[in-house]
């Protein structure tokens, strides 16, 4: 795993939270440049994920500046957003305005106004539905612009252009810049085009096969047949004029990009002019009240585990994070984010929900630029945590300049440590336990980090522990008392072949048949199995794991049983086994004890249990507000929580397995002892963090004839847990 020094986790309780069905977020922040930060949020509710990420900017800062993203061949064009970000100085960036679909592939238009620089690079949409963000040097603002462009002859006729550098039938006049592309397109409809340069007309050409648009000037396009009015009015030669007309006035205006309905005005939800209706992946932009805040938002949906927002929902999401103006931008398949990471390289920072991405036409960005930069600071990062003696951990350093901007080191990198471990290249070995403080310098920029070196092994384990095949990669985790782990480089660990036809390298097995592998590091052993049909356990030292004479509960396991004699055989040997203590929870549907089948929940007295259904590798789809009552274990008296699975560990959804991560975490930060119990191949156990992980083997098929061999490697869970001590034994159903 590895750790970014600069990322900041928080996780909310969502009682804070304005949403009254949340049920849990857990939010990542991470520092992107100087005054642009990115913040991902994951927030469960009763009717599903919502998957938010969030760029804010602070613009009062002199280096973070707008950027108005487009294809460089010219506004014309589509292209993805990422390359965009790639072409630009652009850190982070959103799609930004709708646009026309209809076009051949590769071309469109945005819908509303777009300005870059101060300069118009598309003229403000007809419907004046749409609305458009834009920056004046007062701060950030939205509204719904109006326009009046005219083309104007020295005789006093004027005549309206319908637009500036849009896809447009050519009943009406159209204009054309150098942003539009190099040439316009092709017609063979009669159009005529009418190249202005320096405002005087240079020439005038029917059916063009691509006119190419001067630089200081603009190329107007119209069918005379519907309108006559080049002919009627100008020749080659004559002066002509532009006059336009835009409210809010465009000449204060330094960036500009349009979008939709205005989301939110004044510090409150605006009434909609449009409302693309259903939960839906969504982007959006806002700023605060004083405008020198931006947020860039996007949120994912029509996805099987994130259900999206309703436009309602993502203008109170724009209100919750501090938007006093917001504004709604193209979203569904468009709905995307892209960042670059400290090495410069754009990334796609959410999951489009098309499965890749859409090319579209213009993006809102921001950058961190200024004067003369010069590196400043050093963002390190490690290949793990934790590092054991005899083993080694990766360090990388990543030089800054005073703007937040990846920069390329102007002197060698010097790695040092202090006298309890040592450095090769970026490699820092530890000669002594305990907190290891390393140091990376470049120059005169200089940063520390400290490295977590456990005193000892406790235990050391095969990953996986068996396998079958003739070939297969292994790996080595070491891990202390306290549930601390780091995987052990392959060339610091002594492999054996014990028994078969194989031979191991760093890790990988190449084997002919059974075949048996050891590894030894730091005085402890590990040992996997391939191809055998008996799998070992897995049971580690752990200082909870200790004989149990008298059980507060037991846990039996599941049970394949053959028929209705065998199943009344077995019930009555785990019945008597389970008549040590008062409380059983049975995997097997055994009579007079709680079934692990299905929910359960007891918060109360010094023990807390919950059974947690996850059916088809899910806790959701068997109801949500398991999640729930998981959650509120941790503000209840209890001092031990024991959450038993249903269906393994499985969880295929990554966010649910974040989420269950995140939960135990809260709950043993409350200060109590967290055990998860499940049924598996191996009896096994694991301490993850000071997280319990007990697995219970299911028992193979039982045969009549053979029934003491048929349970041989069967085993219960007895536990004893009082407010002081918990204790936990697997014991044989064969003794």
């Amino acid at each position: 795993m590895k750790k970014i020094f600069s990322v900041i986790t928080i996780l909310i309780m969502l009682a804070q939270n304005t949403y009254a069905d949340n049920i849990y977020t857990s939010s990542t922040e991470n520092i992107i440049s100087d005054g642009i930060t990115h913040t991902y949020t994951e927030r469960l509710t009763d009717n599903g994920w919502q998957k938010i990420n969030i760029i804010k900017a602070e613009l009062s800062k002199d280096n973070v500046k707008i950027r108005v993203l487009y294809d460089k061949r010219g506004i014309s064009y589509r292209n993805d957003l990422k390359s965009m970000v790639e072409n630009s100085d652009a850190l982070a960036a959103v799609n930004a305005d709708f646009f026309d679909m209809t076009q051949a592939a590769g071309r469109t238009t945005p819908l509303g106004l777009t300005i870059s620089n101060g300069e118009i690079i598309s003229s403000p949409s007809f419907d004046t539905n749409l609305a458009a963000l834009y920056e004046t040097e007062s701060g950030v603002f939205a509204d719904y612009f109006n326009s009046k462009i005219y083309i104007c002859a020295d005789n006093g006729n004027k005549a309206e252009i319908l637009h500036i550098n849009k896809f447009h039938p050519t009943a009406s006049i159209v204009m054309f810049t150098k942003d539009w592309g190099k040439y316009t397109d092709p017609v063979s409809d009669g159009s005529k085009d009418m190249v202005v340069e320096n405002s005087t007309v240079k020439e005038i050409i029917t059916n063009s096969q691509g006119t190419e648009i001067p630089e200081n000037g603009y190329v107007l396009r119209v069918n005379p047949s519907i309108n006559n009015f080049f002919d009627e009015n100008f020749v080659v030669g004559d002066h002509a004029e532009l006059s336009i007309s835009i409210t809010p006035d465009p000449k204060s205006i330094k960036n500009a990009v349009g979008g939709g309905t205005i989301l939110v005005s004044n510090g409150k939800q605006a009434k909609f002019t449009s409302n693309i209706a259903g939960y839906n992946p969504r982007t959006a932009a806002g700023v605060s009240e004083n405008g020198k805040t931006l947020y860039l938002v996007t949120v994912e949906g029509r996805e099987s585990n994130t259900r999206g927002m309703t436009q309602y929902e993502l203008a109170d999401l724009m209100l919750e994070i501090g938007c006093y103006t917001a504004i709604n931008f193209d979203g569904g398949g468009s709905t995307e984010m892209v960042a670059k990471n400290d090495k410069g390289a754009a990334e796609i920072i959410n999951t489009p929900s098309e499965g890749k991405q859409r090319k579209i036409s213009t993006a809102l960005g921001v950058t961190s630029q200024g004067e003369k930069p010069i590196m400043s600071s050093l963002k390190l990062e490690t290949s793990k945590e934790t590092v054991f003696l005899g083993d080694y951990v990766d360090v990388w350093c990543y030089p800054k300049d005073n703007y937040g901007n990846p920069i390329d080191p102007s002197t060698q990198i010097y790695y040092y440590a202090d006298d309890n471990g040592y450095f090769v290249e970026n490699k820092y070995y530890p000669a002594k336990s305990g907190t290891r403080k390393i140091t990376v310098v470049i120059g005169n920029v200089s940063e520390s980090i400290n490295i977590n070196v456990p005193e000892k092994i406790a235990n050391l384990t095969f990953y996986p522990p068996f396998f079958s095949g003739n070939s297969a990669s292994l790996s080595i985790v070491a891990s202390d008392i306290y549930g601390n782990k780091s995987t052990i480089a392959p060339e610091n660990i002594n492999y054996k072949v014990v028994s078969g036809d194989a031979t191991v390298s760093n890790g990988n097995v190449v084997c002919n048949g059974k075949t048996e592998i050891s590894a030894e590091f730091g005085g402890k052993s590990a040992f996997c199995r391939g191809n055998y049909d008996y799998k070992s356990s897995g049971l580690i030292f752990d200082e909870m794991s200790s004989s149990v004479s008298e059980a507060s509960f037991t846990v039996l396991p599941a049970m394949l049983n053959e028929d209705n004699l065998i199943s009344l055989i077995t019930n009555n040997m785990i019945r008597n086994k389970a008549a040590i203590s008062p409380l059983c929870f049975s995997y097997s549907g055994i009579q007079n004890t709680v079934s692990v089948t299905d929910q359960y929940v007891s918060n109360s007295g010094v023990n807390s249990f919950i059974v947690l259904k996850n059916t088809n590798s899910s806790v959701i789809s068997n109801g949500i507000e398991q999640w729930k009552n998981l959650v509120n274990i941790k503000n209840g008296s209890s001092k031990n929580v024991f959450i038993l699975m249903t269906n393994g560990l499985d969880l295929a959804d990554e966010s649910e397995k974040r989420l269950f991560n995140n939960i135990l975490k809260d709950i043993k930060d409350s200060n109590k002892n967290v055990f998860v119990i499940y049924t598996g191949d191996v009896c096994s156990s694991d301490n993850e963090n000071g997280i319990r992980y007990l697995c219970l083997k299911y028992v193979p098929k039982i045969l009549l004839s053979n029934f003491s061999e048929s349970v041989k490697d069967a085993a219960y869970l007895k536990i004893y847990a009082d407010e002081n001590t918990v204790k936990y034994e697997f014991s044989s159903l064969a003794a």
